[in-house]
């Protein structure tokens, strides 16, 4: 039996139609395949949110850079030539953070910086308490802002080749946002990453670092609070313990005997069991590019950032 005109036509119209839509998603395909893994990846719900039309595409750090990381800070540093020596050999990155008034201190951080070490200026404030001394240089609650800054330009110029800035004591200098404005306005024109030593909870710095766009970070662990191997090490495990569950952590120590010898021995073990060494450095800007993607996920307006992971 012949099909009538009306069926033929109506047949060529669904032909028409399909062939039409196969065109479509051969074209989609082709572009798909065009722009490679970075659109398959774009649409994973494991990845974070990504940064709003008009923002600055952050760079996530490398797969590598993600295994659980931890930052060792020495703080301290300067008063022993031995100690830097046995440090430098050190097989992994860390931050050497040196305090500006000791003897022959650019000398001492050259030696550090010859073998690719990280360098801090660990900057002296004023403690809490009154018979506690910080030391030369230090920075208390009732110098004006140009006074600040004096002594932290003397005292940066005293650790050559700093990247970044810390705490020493000042459980009551960084508890003042009038007092810490000078130094994170001044570490910001500097370049400096800010690292708050937490001498005390009630310290501003983080907040106002945030606020003035620094990177920064804070420690999560003292390592030798009490100077004895069996509470080194149970740091150490804690630490261990808060870089798997966060992705990072920071930890630090000053060059004692019982700090150098559990470090020297927990180091390779740590490696074993997967977790990577990095500076302060390199945490503080990882912190803080990931704090400002969920901002920016927030918040159109907010600007990206590039991690240097």
């Amino acid at each position: 039996m012949r099909p009538s005109d009306s069926a033929i036509s109506a047949s060529r119209c669904r032909t028409g139609f399909l062939l039409r839509r196969l065109r479509g998603a051969t074209a989609a395909l082709a572009l798909l395949a065009a722009a490679g893994p970075a659109v398959a990846t774009a649409t994973t719900p494991s990845d974070p949110a990504p940064v709003p039309l008009g923002a600055s595409p952050a760079r996530l750090p490398p797969p590598e850079a993600r295994a659980p990381t931890i930052a060792l800070v020495l703080d301290d540093l300067g008063h022993e030539v031995a100690s830097l020596r046995r440090i430098a050999r050190w097989p992994i990155p860390f931050t050497a953070a040196f305090l500006p008034y000791v003897p022959e201190a650019a000398e001492r951080v050259a030696l550090l910086r010859a073998a690719g070490k990280e360098i801090f200026l660990h900057m002296p404030m004023q403690a809490e308490s009154a018979g506690v001394d910080p030391g030369p240089l230090a920075l208390r609650i009732d110098q004006e802002a140009p006074a600040i800054r004096d002594r932290l330009e003397m005292a940066l110029a005293r650790v050559p080749g700093s990247s970044g800035v810390s705490n020493h004591m000042g459980s009551l200098f960084t508890r003042f946002a009038s007092a810490m404005e000078p130094v994170i306005a001044w570490a910001a024109e500097r370049g400096l990453v800010f690292l708050d030593s937490r001498t005390t909870p009630g310290s501003v710095g983080e907040a106002l670092a945030a606020t003035a766009n620094l990177p920064h970070a804070a420690r999560d662990v003292f390592l030798d609070h009490r100077d004895e191997p069996s509470a080194i090490r149970a740091q150490l495990v804690r630490v261990e313990r808060l870089a798997r569950r966060n992705g990072n952590a920071i930890a630090i120590g000053h060059p004692r005997p019982a700090t150098l010898a559990a470090l020297e021995e927990w180091i390779p073990e740590a490696q074993a069991r997967g977790i990577r060494f990095a500076t302060a450095g390199e945490v503080a800007r990882r912190r803080s590019c990931e704090a400002r993607v969920h901002i920016a996920a927030a918040a159109p307006r907010v600007s990206g950032c590039r991690s240097r992971n």
